[in-house]
């Protein structure tokens, strides 16, 4: 399988333009020498493999055409390889097959002629391309995980083997988007919300925006959520946080908004919690009013409670549990619809 200390190098990236190809391999963020990459165009330059020594090939198999020449370069953050094209012609993919003298191709190129063969709605293109998203989830290639993952959850005799590759992606190969969702799932069970906390938290070093913004609302005594470590000031600053980078993030303004109006781990301020609250009841028109809500005496006069938040009967049954399963779907749906999570991303120095 996929080195996870390499991982990146295999979620490599293609642009072209009439004249080349160029493909870019981002570095691990762990400390990589990129001395030790070779690069070899064979066979009248249809075959192109990239690789270092003991590993699988980031880079392997029959090139979707012939090419002239190709050239690289690095830099502090990526490897570039260029393509030199003999003709103009627009490549659909890298790869067209397995290298011919051990038949094999890297994990993103199967995994890219599957995508193709899906979206080409031909049914033995389609069925013929399942060996292809096989091999790329046999090597640990992450998008092949998170696709598999989905698939397998949505149905109840394979949602183990769903929650297998998921942890997978999420553990092994420290994939943020996999850590997330897998979050979410871990989080609706009392036996399973600490591994959940643990999760956000790392997602939320690792800089991913919905991560603070799960974690903060996990620890905030005015959430909904049943969690035995609460703390307002931090729930506050995380939100704060999620807010700098994204304004419009919906868990963050609506959890940060009840703080701030019920002045709890941060100073009272109704003006400015009203204005987040009138933003999230622009996409969530159900909500009700803030002064409508009600929480025990102990949670609103401590800036720290290992107390939950409580809400009346009646609100708790209106309103706070369907938002956040609205939220959570949305998210999760939001996670898989984007391979790349909105975060804060940490350059390589």
């Amino acid at each position: 399988m996929i080195n996870p200390a390499l991982s990146s190098l295999y979620q490599w990236k293609m642009d072209q333009d009439a004249n080349s190809v160029v493909v870019e391999l981002p570095f691990p963020e762990t400390p990589f020498n990129p001395e030790i990459l070779t690069v070899s165009l064979q066979e009248d330059k249809a075959i192109l493999i990239v690789e270092i020594p003991g590993e699988i090939p980031f880079i392997q198999g029959v090139l979707y055409k012939e090419c002239k020449s190709f050239t690289s370069r690095f830099d502090d953050n990526s490897f570039y390889l260029t393509l030199n094209k003999e003709d103009s012609e627009i490549w659909p993919y890298l790869m067209s097959d397995f290298n011919p003298n051990n038949s094999k191709m890297d994990p993103k190129s199967s995994y890219d002629l599957f995508d193709f063969a899906q979206k080409t709605q031909n049914p033995d293109m389609i069925q013929k391309s399942m060996n292809y998203l096989d091999i790329s989830i046999s090597e640990g290639y992450v998008p092949a995980l998170r696709l598999a993952s989905e698939i397998s959850l949505r149905s109840k005799e394979n949602i183990e083997l769903g929650m297998n590759l998921l942890k997978i992606a999420a553990y092994t190969y420290q994939d943020v988007s996999s850590m997330l969702k897998l979050a979410l799932h871990y989080e609706m069970n009392k036996d399973t919300i600490d591994d959940a906390f643990t999760l956000f938290t790392t997602a939320a070093k690792k800089g991913a925006i919905l991560g603070m913004s799960f974690l903060g609302q996990m620890i905030s005594p005015l959430s909904d959520i049943s969690f035995h470590h609460k703390d307002a000031i931090k729930a506050a600053q995380l939100f704060e946080s999620v807010l700098e980078n994204d304004p419009d993030e919906c868990v963050s303004l609506y959890e940060y908004s009840k703080l701030l109006y019920f002045g709890v781990g941060v100073n009272e301020d109704k003006n400015k919690a009203l204005d987040m609250y009138n933003k999230v009841k622009l996409s969530e028109p159900s909500i009700p009013p803030l002064e409508s809500l009600t929480f025990d005496e102990s949670v609103l006069n401590g800036g720290k409670t290992g107390e939950n938040g409580k809400q009346s009967k009646k609100e708790k049954k209106k309103f706070l549990n369907p938002f956040n399963s609205i939220v959570i779907i949305s998210c999760i749906s939001f996670i898989l619809a984007s391979a790349s999570i909105l975060y804060v991303r940490k350059r390589r120095k």
